[in-house]
């Protein structure tokens, strides 16, 4: 199964019995792969996973893959980026401790610049972690193309994974992917819902959720606003012409890419995890998502999207 729990903010906010709930539900379904960030929903997501996921740990760690980040130093509403090595490692260190876990599968850098990673001592500590075991695989998390060919280029020998955004809009990352995957390099993928938007449209999001945070974001967040045209416009096509598809071919898109290893969702519902478990199981033919993404592709080219 390619499908990875996601665990983001609002993960963070939910109450303690609906999450243990939503875990269990999803362990049973077949998920063993969690993703989380060490500063997520306020440095609350964590402990929150790492509370319910004890039990299950302790009887059958291989079962299990856990992903944590850090570098987003995050408090209230304010960022700030933290790549010293002595500061990573209390992060991981912290990681382990929240998520009940003896070590991370893999931990990923949280959006460093290349200037980050010519750091010889934080790649030098990384190193060192995974040698001692706490580590499995060192990893990087970012959106940046450039920073992609960079790792590809410098780094893949230190590199064993990264988390990068590729979806039906953000499609120029196909011989990247297949660049680390030469490299022997994993590839994780988020953002493949474009945060909800290529299956409902922001006012149906707000609606089904409830969620002040999600208005704010589109608000606020600069990336997500970019998404809500494109994803519109591709929404609206697949709607007119793959009705009965129309919830399972943005995730299909990277499910049929075979470079993909994970996909890390949030999901809020039994429904969303059963519905996302089905998809991966049986997603759309790869034939119907390259005919969408081709027309995206001409759409845009023609109109200037």
């Amino acid at each position: 199964m390619k499908l990875e729990f996601g665990t983001g903010a609002r993960f963070a906010r939910l109450r303690k019995n609906n999450a243990k709930e939503l875990i269990n539900f999803a362990i049973e379904s077949g998920i063993k792969s969690f993703d989380c960030g060490v500063n997520y929903g306020n440095w609350k997501s964590q402990p929150l996973l790492g509370n319910i996921l004890k039990k299950y740990l302790r009887k059958n760690r291989s079962d299990f893959q856990i992903s944590s980040k850090a570098g987003t130093h995050s408090k209230g509403l304010t960022h700030k980026k933290i790549f010293e090595a002595t500061y990573i490692e209390e992060m991981i260190l912290k990681s382990i401790y929240d998520l009940n876990c003896n070590f991370l599968d893999h931990f990923f850098l949280h959006g460093p610049t290349k200037k980050d990673l010519e750091s010889p001592e934080l790649i030098k500590k990384l190193i060192n972690l995974k040698e001692n075991g706490l580590i499995k695989n060192i990893g990087i998390n970012t959106h940046n193309i450039d920073l992609m060919r960079y790792v590809n280029k410098f780094l893949s020998k230190e590199i064993d994974s990264v988390l990068i955004d590729y979806n039906l809009i953000q499609n120029d990352r196909e011989d990247i992917i297949n660049e680390f995957y030469s490299n022997n390099i994993s590839v994780k993928v988020g953002t493949v819902l474009c945060q909800g938007l290529l299956i409902n449209s922001p006012l149906e999001i707000v609606k089904r959720s409830l969620s002040p945070f999600y208005a704010a974001r589109l608000v606020l967040s600069s990336n997500t606003r970019k998404l809500i045209k494109p994803s519109r416009i591709i929404r609206n096509y697949i709607r007119d012409n793959h009705w009965e598809q129309r919830n399972a071919i943005p995730l299909s898109f990277v499910l049929n890419n075979k470079n993909v290893l994970k996909i890390p969702i949030g999901m809020l519902s039994k429904e969303s995890i059963f519905n996302n478990i089905n998809i991966d199981k049986n997603p759309a033919s790869k034939i119907t998502t390259d005919s969408v993404l081709n027309w995206y592709k001409n759409e845009r080219k023609n109109h200037d999207i």
